[in-house]
């Protein structure tokens, strides 16, 4: 009983692991890919004007708000999509960066669903260039190979990781029984044993010499059943 509590748990948390490892994967691998952006726009929010364009991938949605001041909040018509809604601007860094053009870039990753994001902050016309990174670990801040700063997601979006954790556990599960249930029905189909292989010329009710298998009432219907067939 114990152990299969324990085995449960050991799954769940390595699924857990797995989800948030791809995650950072994605983040990591979209550093390589040079793409246009699938959406964009302008939108006016709370006054101000902002243009935004959005790229959608495997596993990745990203999202950059360029602030523009200098825009009339009337320029802005149309609203941002609902899809995105998950990329509201927070309030803090609309105060820290009231009254100058800036740039906000956010993304989520995760397979089959989003559940890690990280965004930054970028002044676009200040010297020395200002920049804040938010629910993120930067890996390096290397200008190479490709100039840019490769970091890895920190903020947890809840419902996509369970979500991904019950994706991966049963996965995991699966990679594990299915294909024993298929090499043991292979060997069935061969008349062989089904735990080693050894061939018993089709013979399944008299039981394995090799191993012992068919030596309990469950093998033994198994293979009755088997001869029946064959």
């Amino acid at each position: 009983m114990w152990n299969r509590i324990l085995y449960a748990l050991a799954v769940v948390f390595g699924a857990a692991l797995l989800s948030i490892a791809i995650a950072w994967g994605l983040k990591l691998g979209y550093l390589f890919v040079e793409r246009p952006p699938n959406r964009q726009g302008t939108f006016v929010r709370d006054g101000e004007a902002f243009v935004y364009h959005a790229w959608e991938g495997v596993g990745q949605t990203s999202v950059t708000l360029n602030h523009e001041p200098h825009l009339a909040p009337a320029a802005g018509g149309g609203l941002f999509e609902d899809r995105y809604t998950d990329f509201e601007i927070p309030r803090s860094i609309v105060v820290l960066a009231t009254g100058a053009d800036w740039h906000v870039a956010t993304g989520t990753y995760g397979l089959p669903f989003r559940c890690m994001r990280n965004h930054m902050v970028v002044s676009a016309w200040t010297t020395p260039q200002s920049v804040r990174r938010y629910e993120q670990w930067v890996v390096t801040e290397s200008l190479k190979p490709f100039g840019r700063s490769f970091s890895v997601p920190l903020k947890p979006l809840w419902p996509g990781l369970l979500a991904n954790t019950a994706f991966w556990s049963v996965a995991i599960v699966a990679a594990r029984f299915v294909p024993a249930q298929i090499r043991s029905l292979i060997r069935r189909y061969r008349g062989r044993c089904p735990a080693c292989g050894y061939d018993l010329k089709d013979e399944l009710a008299k039981g394995c010499s090799e191993c012992g298998w068919g030596k309990n009432q469950q093998d033994r219907e198994g293979a009755v059943r088997h001869d029946s067939h064959v």
